[in-house]
């Protein structure tokens, strides 16, 4: 449970890094 929880958050991670990275390049 621990280590798919840790997957979990990475990707979840991985995806708002993605998403803030959308949001500077549509800003600028």
């Amino acid at each position: 449970m621990a280590q798919g929880n840790l997957i979990y958050c990475r990707n979840l991670g991985s995806r708002v890094a993605s998403l803030k990275k959308e949001n500077k390049k549509g800003i600028v």
